[in-house]
């Protein structure tokens, strides 16, 4: 529905009401997947902050396993975000809304929300940042990036948060 060629990034949101289960997770905060792959990682700390939400690197091996991951082939910058990756009843029919923390889930989606708005009211595109994780969706990127869009990353600064 959107050109990917005008695609500037990908937040796939997942599991932000259960934490449970999860190694370094917990209230009020949430992962990025692929943290240090893009300077979108920096950016989602800094809003998530504004909100009362740490934000922390999820484990790397998540990136690939994630619904991000076919943007980011395409070369667009996109992470996973969310409080839990796996628990103990996930995908099972013991996982009901009684378990859901209503009150965390608000707060996260409120800092969630920071993330996308300095993402969307950023005058720079993310751009991917780590050489050796990112070489395959840096040259998908350069290949797939829109003619006026290639002049502007050429002199683009890093994303900032407001």
């Amino acid at each position: 529905l959107f050109p990917l060629s005008k695609t500037v990034a990908n937040i796939n949101i997942e599991q932000d009401g259960r934490y449970d289960g999860e190694n370094g997770s917990g209230p009020k905060r949430l992962f990025v997947t692929g943290y240090g792959y893009s300077d979108i990682g920096k950016l989602a700390t800094t809003a998530a902050k504004a909100a009362g939400v740490e934000v922390y690197a999820g484990p790397d091996d998540f990136f690939a396993r994630s619904d991000n991951f076919f943007l980011a082939e395409a070369g667009v910058p996109a992470h996973t975000i969310g409080s839990s990756l796996e628990f103990p009843d996930y995908h099972k029919v013991t996982d009901s809304p009684d378990k859901l923390d209503y009150e965390n889930m608000a707060l996260l989606t409120k800092a969630i929300t920071a993330v996308v708005v300095d993402l969307a009211e950023s005058e720079h595109e993310p751009t991917w940042t780590d050489e050796r994780a990112t070489a395959p969706y840096r040259k998908a990127r350069a290949a797939t990036a829109a003619p006026d869009r290639k002049a502007r990353a050429a002199t683009a600064a890093p994303v900032a948060s407001k």
